[in-house]
């Protein structure tokens, strides 16, 4: 197992995490799609003159309502919207897009059948746009908590085998499978399918902020499985935005070595 580690942030964010020691950041495309063609040629060019790599963005949808509820979705505007996102993502050098937007994606009661097949349909249509600009599209199992569709890693690996689109993965994020009360062995079970995954402190909903040694919580079991399938990838520390970035990059170094998680390329094919 090795892992190149990586921070969660916004654009105002990055000045601060490209001087902290993290191999890349995590940001957020649903503010990418929103900013001017001016404004995102500056940031790229700003971004872009970094050895700060920005490789993976979440937030894939920009709603944080049901989308497939009552009216019908715009898939016009959604294709521009996902075009648009995805050649911005690609100019910036991403290779990851997260799909969680667990308010967005939730099935309305009544018409449970009618959304999944409508977010099927999403899905279809993310990872068609992003194969063009050779991104893969990461489904993200969330927690009952966020959502009431897609809460563990099986049922997005089920529907990945089902859609059967080369450039569609799935993640795993330690609070969710915890708040589902999800396996860890279904990490090993899903082995296939997995290209990403997050941590924090699981336990202390609706915060999240960084893990630690002293925290409570025995993180063991998580990287156990990642181990026993040689994890090699990228793993980001989902969290609050700390007031210090570099120091929260060394306790993280001092807690992975704590629980024996090498850090490196964290590459595999």
């Amino acid at each position: 197992m090795e892992v190149r580690l990586g921070a969660f942030g916004r654009l105002k964010d990055f000045p601060q995490m490209e001087r902290s020691g993290f191999a890349y950041g995590e940001l957020d495309a649903a503010e990418l799609s929103e900013l001017s063609e001016e404004e995102f040629q500056r940031v790229k060019e700003r971004l872009g003159n970094s050895p700060l790599r920005t490789e993976i963005f979440g937030r894939a949808l920009p709603w944080d309502q049901p989308i497939f509820g009552g009216v019908d979705f715009d898939w016009e505007e959604f294709c521009r919207f996902a075009e648009k996102s995805c050649r911005r993502m690609k100019e910036l050098g991403a290779r990851k897009w997260i799909l969680g937007n667990g308010k967005a994606r939730s099935l309305p009661e009544g018409r449970e059948q009618y959304a999944r097949e409508q977010f099927c349909r999403l899905l279809d249509v993310m990872c068609d746009t992003a194969e063009k600009n050779g991104i893969a599209v990461l489904l993200e199992p969330l927690g009952p908590r966020y959502t009431n569709f897609i809460h563990t890693i099986g049922q997005a690996a089920e529907l990945c085998q089902s859609l059967r689109k080369d450039n569609l993965f799935v993640m795993c994020d330690l609070r969710h499978m915890v708040d589902s009360g999800d396996d860890f062995r279904n990490i090993i079970r899903c082995r296939d399918y997995l290209r990403h995954v997050h941590i924090d402190n699981p336990l202390l909903y609706p915060r999240r902020i960084y893990p630690s040694l002293s925290d409570g919580y025995d993180y063991s079991g998580y990287f156990q499985a990642l181990k026993e399938i040689d994890y090699r990838g990228t793993l980001t520390v989902e969290a609050e935005v700390p007031e210090d970035f570099a120091g929260s990059f060394r306790e993280m170094e001092e807690f992975l070595a704590y629980y024996q998680v090498p850090l490196g390329t964290g590459e595999k094919g």
